[in-house]
């Protein structure tokens, strides 16, 4: 019998079990990875417990806004009004006694780059609210002409 049928198996089957070992490394690390996300993404909830944890966690929510305020539904502004009224008000009244003036400057500006995003986000949907609402206008007006038959084929406003 030659060595090589003899220890083949055996080869093959250590192999196997340090695939499975390694499938089960990884595994737990995946898990590991998914529970410490969720850990950070439930701190990130919590109050703020210092001055400077208050004003970190309000840039952050601003350049949140700021990058995502162009697609926010209405649930997701409703959501982000009730942050920021947290951030500024009830946590600005926490902190406010232990901030020097270019900090309560910079939560101002802060404050004012809030009221613009959502301006920005609510115009864009009320414009094309309003262009939608006109071209269903144009659409009835081109019904109406249609069914009076008086020779106007439709309203082109291409």
């Amino acid at each position: 019998m030659s060595v090589n049928k003899i220890y083949s198996p055996l080869i093959s089957n250590i192999i196997s079990m340090k695939n499975r070992a390694n499938i089960r490394s990884l595994s737990t690390r995946v898990v590991f990875i998914i529970v410490v996300m969720t850990i950070l993404n439930a701190c990130s909830n919590f109050p703020p417990m210092t001055k400077n944890g208050y004003i970190k966690n309000f840039v952050e929510f601003i350049n949140d806004v700021e990058l995502n305020h162009t697609q926010y539904t209405s649930e997701q502004w409703d959501k982000a009004d009730e942050k920021f009224r947290k951030y500024a008000e009830t946590y600005y009244e926490k902190f406010k006694a232990k901030m020097g003036s270019e900090e309560i400057r910079k939560v101002n500006i802060l404050k004012g780059k809030y009221i613009g995003f959502k301006i920005k986000g609510k115009s864009g949907q009320l414009l094309k609210d309003v262009l939608s609402t006109f071209k269903d206008i144009v659409d009835e007006s081109n019904g109406l002409l249609e069914s009076l038959d008086l020779g106007l084929d439709s309203l082109d406003f291409k």
